[in-house]
């Protein structure tokens, strides 16, 4: 649930809803084959999404099939609302796919505004 003004996005990138230090946490379950690898990644920019740099990744593999997952977790201190922004990037090789639910949080972010 939330409280508060939510934060936007627009293809991809997240505009945070007022300045201050927020607390970015990232999960994301995914399945694969033996050897799959997946990566995700935190980037921001200060240019209104002129160019983006990576704060923050996370690499994960399954040596046998099954299930991975992938968690990160960043601060981020947002000065300028209309040019801090922020996306998250995935990659992966083989078979690996991201995990979703209906019913339950498998692949997911949560924000909280600690500053």
């Amino acid at each position: 649930s939330s409280k508060g003004t939510l934060l936007t996005q627009s293809s991809g990138v997240f505009t945070l809803p007022s300045t201050g230090l927020y607390l970015i946490t990232v999960n994301f379950q995914w399945t694969g084959a033996n050897g799959d690898f997946v990566r995700i990644a935190f980037s921001a920019t200060d240019n209104n999404g002129s160019s983006f740099t990576q704060f923050a990744v996370s690499e994960d593999s399954v040596s046998a099939g099954g299930y991975g997952n992938n968690n990160l977790t960043y601060l981020f201190n947002c000065q300028d609302t209309a040019n801090e922004k922020f996306k998250l990037e995935h990659s992966g090789s083989g078979s690996s796919q991201f995990s979703g639910n209906t019913t339950m949080n498998r692949s997911h972010f949560t924000i909280l505004k600690i500053g």
